[in-house]
């Protein structure tokens, strides 16, 4: 039986349960085990930035925000939103917060995952998660569901970070430094090719309060890449029809909401 067979039918039931739950009421945050990018931030930066920049997988969580001004900004920031503070938000980032801790509860639960952190788990142990979740991005940066080209990819990206600038007043003050040193490097696109990747992994580690080697990490994220696509495909075939239904969810309670 095929790998990605065997992981649709370990994530069947969980997949059941979880959709109940989380449209039903909302998902309290559960932090994951850290997503990366690459940067060169200054080092005072990068150090107060750590808590968060080892949460956030920036790609994915864009592209799952449907293009929605308001999803979207609140997705990229809600890891730099603690407590009680999300609900100082207008409705539409709220809702993206919330979409962003839906989408790392999903994601921690998916058998899938848990398969790819088999890659990186002997070597770099609770870290295993980070280089999983980089790997992928470059998965979605070159998944032609989600981008048709090079060009795509970087027209969306260039969205991403007009979307965030134009909500400037509503980013928390450690995000706006950030997002200077993402548009410029331009995070997002670079996901896509094996020079951005590398970059992305040092970032991982240099992140870190614990790691030294990233080539390692490059080195079996390209051994096993083929693997990794597989477990990719597999947890984006349970992960996408999730996010269209919450979507639908989202549409119909906005229509009851307007009815009132």
């Amino acid at each position: 039986m095929r790998l990605c067979e065997i992981l649709r039918r370990k994530n069947s039931a969980i997949r059941e349960d979880f959709a109940f739950s989380v449209f039903a009421q909302p998902v309290p945050h559960q932090a994951g085990e850290g997503m990366g990018c690459y940067c060169l931030l200054p080092s005072a930066l990068c150090f107060q930035l750590l808590p968060y920049l080892a949460a956030m997988n920036y790609l994915a969580h864009a592209y799952c925000s449907f293009r929605e001004p308001g999803w979207l900004v609140g997705n990229m920031i809600s890891d730099f939103v603690k407590g009680k503070k999300q609900y100082d938000y207008p409705p539409a980032i709220f809702t993206g917060i919330r979409l962003h801790r839906l989408i790392d509860t999903f994601t921690d639960a998916h058998a899938a995952v848990q398969e790819a952190k088999t890659v990186f788990r002997p070597h770099y142990r609770l870290y295993a998660g980070a280089f999983v979740d980089v790997s992928f991005d470059y998965f979605v940066a070159n998944d032609p569901r989600c981008f048709a080209n090079a060009a795509a990819l970087e027209s969306f990206a260039q969205f991403t970070y007009q979307t965030l600038q134009d909500h400037h007043d509503f980013l928390p003050e450690k995000f706006q430094g950030m997002l200077h040193y993402m548009r410029l490097q331009n995070w997002l696109y670079h996901y896509r090719s094996m020079w951005g990747m590398e970059k992305s992994f040092g970032g991982v580690v240099r992140r870190s309060q614990h790691l030294t080697d990233s080539a390692t990490g490059f080195a079996l994220f390209q051994e096993n890449l083929l693997f990794l696509q597989t477990c990719y495909n597999a947890f984006s075939a349970d992960l996408w029809p999730m996010l269209e239904q919450w979507r639908i969810a989202q549409i119909q309670n906005s229509d009851k909401s307007s009815l009132q």
